[in-house]
């Protein structure tokens, strides 16, 4: 499955998603939206955030679908081996498990919007953004050249959200050969040789105590709000934090980041 996430209107709210899959061998094929998230043991309704979904083959033509309830597509596939989804989806919120664009910034938690064919959820996930060129990305998927990304698999995918922004700033430390990344999105002002020295504390122990650790390199996503905020959300190679205010970063709010 392959995704392209664009955002050109930024006042909107509004990204616009592309998923294309080939190699279909049925008449119909069912496209899902995630109803859960991880970090969140309750059902959701992801999809009241879409408009303008439509289905065409690699020609361009328009493909009959039918919804069959809240977050389920069903395509008629008969006379093509390849279908295109496209759909603007909105983004308004910023914490550690939402979608969030702006002139500044685009925040995806693929959970939220990202159709899977649940017959290829075990196949490679390929992703391409199309942003600015000064922009960083701070992301657990696999870097390829230019703005694409990759996962092993669909669950792998949407476990890795992702932040795109010009001020992202950045730094590393490694422990037991496993690196560390830190990335913090807004406005602040970290003191990076304080924050490395105790982020670097608590991973040897943790590794210590746990004796292994899961992957060789793990992010830490940290989302920056001018006003008051909290909350967290793990994932196998990263997790996300949404702290605020940003002028607390150092401060009142530092035993907060070390978590």
């Amino acid at each position: 499955m392959k995704y392209s996430i664009s955002f050109p209107k930024p006042a909107s709210g509004f990204i616009e998603i592309k998923l294309e899959i080939k190699d279909i061998n049925f008449d119909k094929v069912q496209l899902q939206l995630p109803s859960w998230r991880p970090g969140r043991y309750e059902l959701s309704n992801f999809a009241r955030n879409i408009r303008s979904w439509k289905a065409i083959d690699k020609k361009g033509n328009n493909l009959n679908f039918e919804k069959l309830n809240k977050d389920l597509w069903e395509v008629e596939t008969s006379n093509t081996d390849t279908v295109i989804i496209e759909y603007d989806y909105y983004t308004d919120s910023i914490d550690a498990g939402n979608c969030y664009s702006s002139d500044e910034q685009l925040y995806v938690n693929p959970i939220h919007c990202c159709l899977y064919d649940p017959n290829k959820m075990d196949e490679t996930c390929e992703l391409f953004l199309d942003i600015p060129k000064n922009w960083k990305v701070a992301t657990g998927l696999k870097k390829h050249r230019g703005n694409k990304y990759s996962a092993s698999n669909y669950h792998r995918f949407v476990d890795s959200p992702f932040i795109c922004s010009a001020g992202l700033q950045h730094n590393s430390y490694k422990v037991a050969n496993r690196k560390f990344n830190i990335w913090f999105q807004g406005e602040c002002k970290p003191e990076w040789n304080r924050i490395i020295r105790d982020f670097r504390k608590f991973t040897a122990y943790q590794l210590k105590v746990m004796k292994s650790f899961p992957v060789d390199e793990f992010h830490f996503l940290v989302q920056i709000t001018p006003y008051k905020k909290y909350h967290g959300v793990e994932h196998l190679n990263n997790t996300v934090l949404a702290l605020g205010p940003g002028y607390d970063l150092m401060t009142s709010l530092y035993k907060e980041l070390l978590g």
